[in-house]
């Protein structure tokens, strides 16, 4: 089956797994419903995608006696909500192309009349669901996406004004707050969940002109920042929140911890702040230091085939020593090279990516746990994370590496294989045994089968000139706008930001190595991403050899 034909045959599978997601409105907040929005306009599927805004603004009520994760309910629904809104706000135009089957094969003449142009977003700033909005891409949208996510942010701040030290409740009760109920009082929260607020929140406050949620944001992060050991400068994991002890010591870049890093790069590419910028580098060279074993850099010191220093692996260890603390790395640690992309750093992703693709070959999944030493599954389930496709498909974006769709196709062929069922795509119990789990994840829709579609469409808008740095995905795979293409975004040093937060704590010191996409070596475009003895050296570490 040619590329294009298997890409159609794919896309036409999730397409009708998300119109799904359409028709389920669960638990008063339509949780996959919202998540999986922005899929759909990716997909060139606007029918649906108004479809979808109307339901949810009919029929979305967040007054409900519910309590929530904060982490979760940020970056699945707010994010959810202001992507969706972002889309349906943007201006309708007369599309110079098409980028979806559906488009492309003229079955939809609404769709065609109606393409979204992103960079012409109609800014909502203080706008109110009752004014009216005319010429966006959803007929008779009036910002009611908007409110909703103006009204769930003001239900998630409790969790950060109950606390005495800026770093918020793990869950909340969105109709009561942080009540004394035992469940809601958990003071056990991750570095993870205190680090992922800053773009939804900080492009909530844009486009409100309130600063309270950019503020409560950037204190958290800030809070946890002066927690780092004072001998290695690490983080641990998991703390409480009210006397800032470390709960767990382990320090990696996996579960818990990842996002955090992903977001100082991301906010520093949302807000143009050089501060996260800062602070990323800082954090960089400390788990390069500690974190990292193996080989200085990916291609380094040689590419000699008898060199016998092995690929560099980035390892959990001990946040107050930086000694080795497990043998395991975990799934969401296969987020790491896209970080790394955004950063620059195309050499080290491309050795970060195939150690992890290597797992997924042994398995045809990418289980929970892989223990390095014993070579196997250590947790065995696999819930069809996005993270490994999406480090393949940005990538791919700065390489152009034909390798990296080869990547892309055995993935989307194997998560068809094991796990498509007849009403959706379903978790592995067991990567091993491939037995099933009825469950399916919003981040399914809204991130994996979102990823793996944009790898292959190489005419989407969103890989149009005109949208060249001009939106970002926050760690759910929402597509989020830089701000300074949102015109007028609200002014951070005018009077009326009131109390703002505190500066963010970087050392200038660490400024950003000469380390650019643009630096991509001509080699990678046209052969294999690393020398064949190296990428057999990192399958004999996961056993494929053996």
């Amino acid at each position: 089956m040619g590329t294009w034909s298997m890409h159609f045959h794919w896309t036409s599978s999730i397409q009708s797994t998300v119109r799904d997601a359409v028709l389920i409105l669960t638990r008063n907040y339509s949780l996959t419903l919202i998540d999986a929005l922005d899929t759909l306009y990716v997909m060139g599927d606007l029918d649906e995608f108004s479809r979808g805004v109307r339901l949810v603004s009919e029929n979305v009520d967040f007054d409900t006696d519910t309590n929530v994760q904060v982490f979760e309910a940020n970056i699945r629904v707010l994010g959810g909500l202001l992507s969706a809104h972002i889309l349906a706000s943007s201006e309708a135009d007369s599309p110079k192309h098409h980028h979806s089957k559906k488009n492309r094969q003229g079955s939809s003449k609404k769709a065609q009349a109606k393409e979204p142009s992103l960079h012409k977003y109609k800014s909502s700033r203080k706008a109110s669901s009752k004014s009216s909005s005319s010429g966006t891409l959803v007929d008779g949208y009036n910002n009611e996406l908007y409110d909703l996510a103006l009204d769930l942010a003001s239900r998630l701040l409790p969790a950060f004004h109950e606390s005495h030290a800026g770093l918020p409740y793990p869950r909340v009760n969105l109709r009561h707050g942080v009540t004394e109920e035992p469940y809601l009082r958990q003071n056990i929260n991750c570095l993870a969940g205190v680090g992922t607020l800053s773009l939804e929140f900080g492009l909530l406050s844009h486009l409100s002109g309130d600063p309270v949620y950019e503020r409560v944001a950037r204190n958290a992060l800030r809070s946890v920042w002066d927690m780092r050991n004072n001998e290695t400068f690490l983080f641990g994991n998991s703390f409480d929140i009210h006397s800032k002890q470390w709960h767990s010591g382990l320090s990696g870049l996996g579960a818990g911890m990842d996002s955090f890093y992903e977001y100082l790069i991301k906010a520093y590419v949302m807000f143009n702040e050089q501060d996260y910028l800062l602070l990323f580098n800082e954090m960089y060279r400390l788990v390069s230091y500690f974190n990292k074993e193996g080989r200085h850099r990916c291609l380094s010191p040689s590419l000699r085939s008898g060199d016998p220093s092995g690929p560099p692996i980035f390892r959990n260890v001990d946040y107050r020593s930086g000694q080795l603390l497990t043998n395991w790395i975990d799934s969401l640690q296969a987020a790491w090279p896209g970080i790394l992309v955004l950063f620059g750093d195309i050499e080290e992703a491309i050795c970060q990516h195939a150690l992890h693709f290597a797992i997924w070959q042994k398995y045809s999944a990418l289980p929970e746990r892989f223990n390095l030493v014993h070579q196997t599954s250590e947790v065995h389930f696999y819930p069809l994370r996005p993270e490994l496709a999406e480090s393949t498909y940005l990538l791919y974006r700065a390489t152009k590496s034909p390798f990296y769709l080869h990547v892309g196709r055995i993935i989307a062929e194997d998560i068809n294989k094991y796990t498509r069922t007849s009403c959706g795509f379903a978790t592995l119990k067991d990567v091993k045994s491939k037995t099933l789990e009825d469950r399916m994840e919003s981040f399914v829709l809204s991130e994996t089968f979102k990823y793996l579609y944009l790898l292959f469409d190489e005419e989407n808008e969103l890989h149009s000139s005109n949208m060249a740095g001009k939106f970002l995905f926050s760690t759910e795979g929402h597509i989020l706008p830089v701000l300074k293409y949102i015109s007028p975004h609200h002014n951070l040093t005018s009077a009326s930001w009131f109390s703002p937060p505190q500066p963010l704590p970087v050392d200038r010191a660490f400024s950003r190595p000469d380390l650019t996409c643009e630096a991509v070596p001509f080699l990678y475009q046209h052969s294999m991403p690393l020398p064949p003895h190296m990428l057999y050296q990192i399958e004999g570490i996961v056993g494929l050899h053996s």
